[in-house]
């Protein structure tokens, strides 16, 4: 039986430039730069390369693969470009977060402030006291702080406090006991 390959040709922007370097990719973009360590995530060498200027060609054993490192590499390159932002809000009497420094301060019915600290390349803005966007280059960061301060006060089903993610999640409510 032949193999079969799979391929895809994506093109780069003008104003994003990569450096290679022995296992891995350097992306630069007018937000910043991420890299990507290919020995890291391809150990097998399943996939092959092929760049030029402007354009890098994936070449892969199966569809899945290519599709994989398609997205990857696409969400880097939105990301060096244009950024991704993840919005969280604060539902709940009295809870309300403020940004100082390098710190999220948030209120949120404990009996202290929860102070999170931000890492480098993370930007926060409140917009209103119970909004909280957070704003950089890489995905995977935005959204795992994301998940992290959703953690401090999960969304409650049946009392619909707590902080919850602004678009993509649909939280049901549930009904109390009944007599």
């Amino acid at each position: 039986m032949a193999r079969t390959t799979s391929t895809y040709t994506l093109c780069l922007p003008s104003h994003v430039t990569f450096q290679s370097h022995h296992g891995g990719w350097t992306f630069h973009g007018p937000l910043g730069s991420l890299t990507l360590d290919i020995a890291h995530m391809d150990p097998h060498g399943c996939i092959a390369w092929h760049y030029t200027e402007h354009a890098l060609t994936i070449i892969g054993t199966t569809p899945a693969l290519v599709g994989l490192w398609r997205g990857r590499l696409a969400s880097i390159i939105h990301g060096i470009t244009r950024g991704h932002s993840v919005m969280l809000y604060l539902r709940g009497i009295g809870y309300r977060a403020q940004v100082r420094d390098e710190y999220i301060y948030l209120k949120v019915g404990t009996s202290h402030d929860i102070m999170y600290r931000l890492p480098q390349g993370i930007r926060v803005y409140t917009p209103d006291p119970t909004c909280i966007v957070l704003f950089g280059v890489d995905r995977g960061q935005i959204t795992q702080i994301a998940a992290s301060l959703t953690h401090l006060r999960p969304p409650s089903a049946y009392q619909s406090k707590g902080i919850y993610y602004a678009h993509g999640v649909h939280y049901r409510r549930k009904t109390g006991k009944r007599k």
